[in-house]
């Protein structure tokens, strides 16, 4: 089989063979309902930079989320022999276990990872241009609100340089409770102190060790760069990656978005005009849509 194209997660356009993308870790949602963007598909936020090899994996992958995905896969690994086709029934080891095997075995659909109701999910991926991701988080950005001391609303709006810039903040409020001789406030820092941005970045963390894939804990693996290794620079880079992923889940959720591998696995189809044309419906349905909002 020769090479094919990636389909992008979010602009469901093609993906060329050295393409930059960006690479989220699935774990399959045995227990969903049909509420959210992680009903069928929970993403692990701890994403990793990599280019398409044109065969539906990543190289030259970087950055501090690979290590931490191919170790947590590898904790939770369901161990598999060598079954009867020894060219796709692969055996998936873990003390074989790297990002190579990582490809090859979502590939050939045999990645799983245990939990604690044995159901084993299963681990895939979806890529993304890594382009796209960048430009939406260096544009797109977020109402909210909170209540001021009078119990009165007020309104903010932040983005992901935002969030990010609030980071050592964080890292620093980290270290100061796990320096402190007051223990309780290791395991309850006073989140409801804060306001704005701070306040957001905190529960983008909250999430990412909630709402998602437990395949990597990053509020675990934030405190114990903090704790055990004093290492805040390393702590500030893995949020900086995890935000990038839990604020691309927020947008999936406000879009109507389900988090799922790319399909179209073999394809070499980029019809850019097809794309546009949904893109001028949409566009159409969105000033309906405001129209009647307005008249209403």
């Amino acid at each position: 089989m020769g090479c094919w194209n990636k389909t992008c997660g979010l602009t469901r356009l093609h993906i060329n063979a050295g393409d930059p993308v960006y690479v989220f870790a699935l774990e399959k949602n045995n227990y969903h309902g049909r509420c959210y963007s992680t009903a069928f598909w929970r993403p692990c936020v701890l994403i990793w930079e990599a280019e398409y090899n044109g065969y539906g994996a990543g190289e030259n992958d970087k950055g501090i989320g690979v290590n931490y995905v191919v170790n947590g896969i590898k904790r939770q690994l369901v161990e598999v022999g060598q079954g009867e086709n020894p060219y796709h029934d692969i055996p998936v080891k873990r003390d074989k276990f790297d990002l190579e095997l990582f490809y090859e075995a979502v590939h050939e659909g045999r990645l799983n990872i245990q939990d604690h109701f044995r159901e084993n999910p299963e681990v895939d991926f979806v890529m993304m241009r890594k382009s796209a991701v960048d430009s939406l988080l260096n544009t797109w950005e977020i109402k909210d609100c909170y209540l001021d001391d009078n119990r009165d609303l007020v309104y903010f709006t932040y983005g992901y340089d935002d969030l990010v810039d609030k980071i050592p903040e964080y890292v620093a409020e980290v270290k100061e409770a796990y320096e402190s001789d007051d223990i309780s406030k290791r395991f309850a820092p006073d989140w409801c102190a804060t306001k704005g941005p701070l306040s957001a970045l905190k529960n983008f963390i909250a999430d990412s060790s909630m709402s998602y894939s437990k395949i990597v804990n990053v509020k675990m693996a934030v405190t114990d760069l903090i704790e055990d290794e004093n290492n805040t620079e390393a702590a500030a880079e893995l949020l900086e990656y995890a935000l990038k992923g839990t604020m691309l889940s927020a947008f999936f959720e406000r879009t109507r978005r389900n988090w799922a591998p790319a399909g179209h696995e073999g394809s070499q189809d980029n019809d850019l005009d097809a794309h546009e044309f949904l893109l001028d419906i949409v566009k159409e349905e969105i000033a309906h849509e405001r129209t009647k909002r307005e008249e209403y």
